[in-house]
């Protein structure tokens, strides 16, 4: 694989808890797609990861596909929101085990996916936003399925 992307769970309970739902609930690119190949791992904790090796954290490897990058990519900021540390009041994942960022909330929805306004899709930068983009219909009602089988896990006593 070439990168990884990861959460730090805020504590151990949480780690478990969503590795389990993770491997229970999240789907590969090839289901979601009907595509035949998979650039990305299933959810992983970090020691079995390629550049990120904390136990603490876990996450995806992936190769650089732009579609199923974003997917991966969507998936950890959905992790970061409900059990991820935060800074500032901001949920956090890193990437590549030293790059953090914050799931910001003037960027991303309550599901992790992207705010409208946060594209900018004109010029270079533009080409990759375009390409997400048209992967919103299949990506956002996947984190909305997700939010909402993670809304009744938490409701179970």
């Amino acid at each position: 694989m070439g990168y990884t992307v990861t959460v730090a769970p805020r504590t151990p309970e949480l780690r478990r808890k969503m590795l389990e739902f993770g491997k229970k609930n999240f789907k590969r690119w090839s289901e979601l797609t009907g595509l035949l190949f998979d650039g990305a791992t299933e959810l992983l904790p970090g020691k079995n990861l390629s550049y990120d090796k904390s136990p603490k954290r876990i996450g995806f490897d992936y190769n650089s596909g732009a579609t199923e990058r974003e997917y991966v990519h969507a998936l950890v900021r959905w992790m970061a929101i409900r059990v991820g540390t935060k800074k500032a009041g901001v949920p956090q994942y890193c990437y590549d085990g030293g790059e953090w960022d914050g799931v910001e909330p003037e960027k991303f929805d309550e599901h992790g996916w992207w705010k409208p306004e946060a594209f900018r899709v004109t010029g270079p930068a533009g080409v990759l936003e375009r390409a997400v983009l048209n992967e919103e219909a299949v990506i956002k009602p996947e984190l909305v399925r997700l939010s909402e089988l993670w809304r009744k896990n938490e409701e179970r006593p």
